[in-house]
């Protein structure tokens, strides 16, 4: 750089007014056109493999302006003869000279740079330009229309369930208790029917009255003077009679092809009421009562010592057999929704719930409403108010009048001496004469509450 420097001030010297002048513009126009030259472009990016355009040598650039001012600077010298300074040269210019200093010199001011005869160092030049190829403008695409959103369906909200639950196991339905529907007394012996069809007996055995036979069910059963009959059920025989104890002049004779709804067994005869609603009787029939009315119709019998009473379905009653003391001379003008016949008298149950006998009556029954069942006895009668108070009227030789209880009864029935009553709770009660051997005694597991 110094050696620039001074080359530059030697020229500088050495050079007149218009030379400096004339190489000042020269150098000017080639440092703009140095510096238009390295001034980067905006040019398109070129491909990997294009090398990066050289950058201009500035200093060769200036070198170059500088040759070619000598150039013009020799060329000036040869073309005027060298003159030895004079001492005027070197005098301040007059007042003349300066002020025409035009006139002096017309023919050396040049008009235009003289040519350099000296060629200058060739300045590096750019490389071309690479032109991008352009490239294919893609086709605009299409808008796309807009897609319509669709509107969700409104969810339908699951209704609240209830949490699983453990289901229980399937209870196994407890069976109904068994119940007594039915209990009846005669002679010294009481059997109770079950709602199952089962029979209990107590009391007398001497004749084997008590000896239910196993296995049958029954949907009806009456005690006599002593043996038992029955009605069969749930078999292929069902509603045939069924008998056993001691046979008394056929009493145990039975038609085993006859059907019956009912039966009543007496001293020594049974009767029962048929599916025709007629009564037909056997055993013994001294007295007639056997004799059932021919083809008359009933709804109940019931066979005393030895005479029978029947009951109509519209309350009123019939009777044939003995009548020594009266047993056929029932109340023609009164109505009864049931009789019982006891050993030689019978009594009935009015629709209000009054009583009235007939037959060996020497006691009138008390007076009393609201009678719901009656049991007839030898010369006795009891009967179960609607209070559950039991009631007892007639002979009282062996305290047949005397229940033990007052209340709480809703079934009863009376033998020879004696009378079985069953309690709501299924307990079974009994009082009066107890010399057959437990007339009075019904099984313990009668004796105790059963539901």
């Amino acid at each position: 750089m110094e050696q620039l420097n001074a080359t530059a001030h030697r020229v500088l010297q050495n050079f007149p007014a218009k030379a400096l002048f004339t190489l000042s513009f020269i150098l000017l126009a080639t440092f703009l056109m140095a510096a238009c030259q390295s001034t980067p472009t905006e040019a398109p990016v070129t491909p990997p493999t294009q090398p990066p355009a050289p950058t201009p040598n500035i200093q060769a650039t200036i070198d170059a302006a500088v040759a070619a001012a000598i150039d013009v600077q020799a060329t000036a010298s040869a073309e005027v003869p060298a003159e030895e300074p004079s001492e005027e040269a070197t005098e301040e210019p007059s007042e003349e000279a300066t002020e025409e200093p035009a006139e002096e010199e017309p023919a050396e001011e040049p008009t235009t740079a003289p040519q350099p005869t000296h060629t200058p160092q060739p300045t590096s030049t750019p490389p071309p330009t690479v032109t991008p190829v352009p490239t294919a403008t893609p086709a605009p695409t299409a808008t796309p229309q807009p897609t319509a959103t669709p509107i969700p369906e409104p969810t339908a909200t699951p209704l609240p369930t209830a949490a699983p639950t453990r289901v229980p196991p399937t209870p196994v339905p407890t069976p109904a208790p068994v119940t007594i529907t039915k209990i009846d007394s005669n002679g010294a012996h009481t059997c109770a029917l079950f709602s199952d069809g089962s029979v209990r007996c107590w009391g007398s055995d001497v004749n084997q009255q008590l000896s239910v036979p196993i296995g049958v069910a029954f949907s009806d059963v009456s005690a006599g003077g002593s043996f038992t009959c029955g009605i069969q059920a749930g078999t292929e025989r069902e509603g045939a009679a069924f008998c056993w104890g001691k046979d008394l002049l056929g009493s145990l004779q039975v038609d085993r092809s006859a059907r019956l709804k009912s039966i009543s067994a007496g001293g020594q005869h049974v009767c029962g009421v048929l599916m025709d609603d007629t009564v037909a009787c056997w055993g013994s029939n001294e007295r007639g009562q056997t004799e059932a009315p021919v083809k008359q119709t009933f709804v109940s019998v019931t066979a005393g010592g030895d005479f029978t009473c029947a009951l109509r379905d519209d309350g009123t009653v019939d009777c044939w057999g003995a009548n020594n003391y009266g047993q056929r001379n029932y109340p023609a003008d009164e109505v009864f929704t049931k009789i019982d016949a006891g050993d030689d008298h019978t009594c009935g149950l009015r629709p209000d719930g009054t009583v009235d006998c007939w037959g060996n009556n020497l006691w009138e029954p008390p007076q009393v409403e609201g009678i719901v069942d009656i049991g007839s006895g030898d010369e006795f009668t009891c009967a179960v108010a609607h209070d559950s108070s039991a009631y007892c009227w007639g002979r009282d030789s062996e305290r047949e009048l005397e229940p033990p209880d007052r209340r709480g009864f809703e079934i009863i029935s009376s033998g020879d001496q004696h009378t079985c009553a069953v309690r709501f709770d299924g307990v079974v009660v009994c009082w009066g004469g107890n010399r057959y051997l437990g007339a009075t005694n019904p099984p313990d597991d009668l004796e105790q509450p059963r539901y």
